[in-house]
């Protein structure tokens, strides 16, 4: 998954979601390295701005909007956000923790059932078969 290799750094090519998604493991390495309540708050301002970002790229390139098929739970933008979330989670499990616990196994485990996750939901937007959650204003 090209994704997984873009949270690492790799470039494949000047794409908005890969952009976006190095972007969001960029705010949650910082995130995880810092107390400041103040930067948290936003590190998290950011995130909800770049995952409307990702969603508005959707929805411009994904199949025509319809308003007779299901909603998804999360939007593209969410889904990215939680995947890379989740590899900087993983990644920082087995840098400072006993890879030998379950602790470390379950957030590779959480990491994999996300990206199935995204593949599915990826599939279904571009096929028409599901639509983004609408933004909250």
């Amino acid at each position: 998954m090209q994704l997984l290799s873009v949270f690492q750094g790799n470039r494949f090519r000047d794409h908005t979601l890969y952009r976006s998604a190095r972007s969001f493991v960029l705010l949650h390495l910082s995130r995880v390295q810092t107390t400041d309540a103040e930067l948290i708050r936003e590190i998290d301002l950011r995130r909800g701005e770049l995952a409307d970002e990702v969603n508005e790229w959707s929805a411009d390139l994904g199949a025509p909007e319809r308003q007779d098929v299901a909603t998804t739970i999360a939007s593209l933008g969410q889904v990215v956000d939680r995947l890379a979330q989740a590899w900087v989670e993983a990644n920082h499990a087995v840098g400072s923790a006993n890879v030998e616990t379950g602790t470390t196994h379950r957030y590779w485990l959480q990491l994999a059932e996300l990206i199935g996750g995204y593949n599915t939901l990826v599939r279904t937007l571009f096929d028409g078969r599901y639509r983004q959650p609408a933004q909250l204003v």
